[in-house]
């Protein structure tokens, strides 16, 4: 399914991204670092910043604020980068992922780690906002990966619900200005 993107200004954006073939990568924590490491990176240097996530077994959800660059660049930028990071790291330590990654390429493709499109949802008041936060960290939840949000280390829930400062693992989160 291809999702229409928005890209306004001055907004936040409710975003998913997705493996491609629902290929469950972020269970190597290899790769969830890759994401979060590409992730502060534009956060300190492109301009987006990140108000919640959290990274599942096979996709992601962020609620980011993005600069002039908009969305649709900032997270084509994101999955190029990881998609090559991740390749990499499976190319040398997990061959056989490495194997169906190459299996699934689109058309032209050596390989595809992230589906082709992904999805972003202007936020537009702060009941969604809070309606999108509380998805985000009920999440590992609702797929039975945790008994509470707290318990699982890849999201903002502990940042952001119990005010704990950033733990090394993970995403530097911003505060909200909304």
């Amino acid at each position: 399914m291809k999702w229409k993107n928005y890209s306004h200004k001055n907004c936040y954006y409710f975003i998913t991204l997705t493996l491609r073939n629902f290929t469950p990568l972020f269970m190597h924590a290899e790769a969830v670092s890759i994401v979060f490491d590409s992730l502060n990176f534009s956060s300190l240097n492109k301009g987006m910043k990140i108000q919640a996530y959290v990274v599942m077994p096979e996709h992601m959800h962020l609620i980011a604020s993005v600069n002039d660059m908009g969305v649709t660049t900032l997270v084509g930028d994101f999955k190029r980068f990881t998609g090559r990071k991740i390749a990499d790291w499976l190319r040398e330590n997990k061959p056989s992922l490495f194997e169906r990654l190459k299996e699934s390429a689109y058309k032209g493709q050596n390989y595809a780690v992230w589906q082709e499109t992904f999805r972003s949802e202007v936020i537009y008041d702060r009941k969604f906002l809070e309606q999108k936060i509380n998805y985000i960290h009920n999440n590992p939840v609702r797929r039975g990966l945790s008994k509470d949000p707290g318990g699982w280390k890849y999201s903002s829930f502990n940042q952001i619900e119990k005010g704990e400062g950033f733990t090394g693992v993970g995403l530097i989160v911003d505060k909200l200005d909304v």
